[in-house]
């Protein structure tokens, strides 16, 4: 795998395969600490892979030259805007921030292709696409993650150029969305055969129902009032995930209904925000309220405080692929409340249900929460469909043997064609 070693898609990925047999190792961009993930799945670094004259190179002239030409590239801002339906300047990650990985294609081409593998998969279209495309010979997959495709490819011409190439150049693509698997041939181009749409599922029996004597001991060790309605935020309190929107309506509720406690969950990259978020709600008065979990969130506590929420919201925008956050949220019993992105839409067909925003702002947020809420009643039933749903279409093993079937398939038809 072509991937950040410290994101949680290639953990996940590589512990399935290794226990399935495969020898997996992961080639990343970023030196870390160590040489192995926590799974024991080897980690090499494409420094390693680079010739000392091509370090200097790429550090005095290819980057350099990289940032000039993003200075005189216009970034079509309000393109931006229109297309994603967020602020120009809300998440706008620029080229020059991906020039480091853009630069470092050899050295990550050169580490996957030293251990003769049999396919590589590389994740995320706009950062390890481009070496994915560069492994020729072999069966190239690649796994959008949704912001790639759908925003980071609008955010430049240059940007946009990446995302093309490393679509073109793929053999296979395995986006975990219908919609999304929509936009890479109607956006990009990319012809039908070669884009599957795979979602990852959940693992249903991680994520569960908690109930009675079991849920008050939850609720204890994360000072939670147990008779109180659980309200959880299910995504990193990151602006894209509509964070500052969610935690205003999460206020107003507050202040309007005395039996309401709400969790937000933090994430990698989130501090600034949940400091902010902290200091909003201690002048709001509601700190006893409103639990804020600072820093990354190991998935056990994520799946300890899914499994005691009755209501859960994620309010993301265009970008998104099908959330395992709300399909392990909803698999623990949760009911959804959602921004109305069409993929959702899609889960409705086969019997997955919730409640929807009309649109992401504070207000459409609290209108939704309140309908949920005032519709209690319906709460069993949700559960019931939902977990009916989830072990239909979204169940882990079967959606990890047909994600490996297709991949197999992949290979078949690459080494016919050499």
């Amino acid at each position: 795998m072509l991937a950040d070693a410290n994101s949680i898609f290639p953990r996940l990925l590589s512990e399935e395969w290794r226990k399935r047999g495969y020898d997996v190792a992961v080639v990343t961009a970023f030196r870390n600490n160590y040489t192995t993930l926590p799974n024991g799945t080897p980690v090499l670094h494409s420094d390693d892979y680079e010739s000392r004259i091509f370090q200097f190179i790429k550090n005095r002239l290819i980057r350099p030259c990289l940032r000039s030409l993003e200075n005189q590239a216009p970034r079509y801002r309000k393109r931006f805007e229109q297309v994603t339906g967020i602020g120009a300047d809300e998440w706008q990650p620029y080229f020059a921030t991906f020039s480091t990985l853009l630069s470092q294609s050899i050295g990550l081409k050169n580490a996957a292709m030293s251990l003769k593998p049999r396919f590589v998969f590389g994740h995320e279209v706009t950062s390890y696409g481009v070496p994915t495309a560069l492994c020729n010979g072999i069966p190239r997959i690649l796994f959008p993650w949704g912001g790639d495709i759908f925003q980071y490819a609008e955010t430049s011409p240059y940007m946009n150029w990446i995302a093309r190439f490393a679509l073109q150049k793929a053999d296979l693509i395995v986006p975990s969305s219908i919609t999304g698997a929509r936009h890479i041939v109607n956006r990009f181009g990319i012809s039908e055969k070669k884009v599957v749409a795979i979602s990852w599922g959940v693992k249903s029996s991680q994520f569960q129902r908690c109930v009675s004597k079991k849920r008050q001991e939850v609720c204890a060790k994360w000072r939670i009032p147990p008779g109180a309605t659980l309200i959880l935020n299910a995504r990193r309190f990151l602006p894209p995930w509509g964070c500052y929107q969610v935690l205003e309506a999460f206020c107003n509720l507050a202040h309007h209904n005395s039996n309401l406690h709400f969790v937000l969950l933090g994430g990698e990259g989130t501090k600034p925000h949940t400091d902010e978020a902290q200091s909003r709600v201690a002048k709001c008065g509601l700190s006893h309220r409103i639990t804020i979990l600072q820093g990354d969130t190991p998935l056990k506590d994520c799946a300890e405080l899914m499994s005691i929420s009755d209501v859960f919201v994620s309010q993301t925008g265009l970008g998104d692929m099908r959330s395992a956050s709300v399909l392990q949220a909803a698999s623990a019993g949760g009911v959804p409340v959602l921004s109305p992105l069409p993929e959702y839409r899609e889960m409705e067909k086969n019997g997955f249900q919730g409640f929807y925003s009309k649109s992401r702002t504070a207000e459409a947020i609290h209108t939704a929460l309140c309908e949920a809420l005032s519709r209690r009643p319906r709460w069993p039933t949700i559960r019931a469909e939902n977990s009916k749903y989830v072990s239909r279409y979204e169940n882990w093993d079967s959606q990890m043997n047909s994600l490996l079937t297709v991949i197999e398939n992949a290979e078949h038809l690459v080494h016919q064609k050499a």
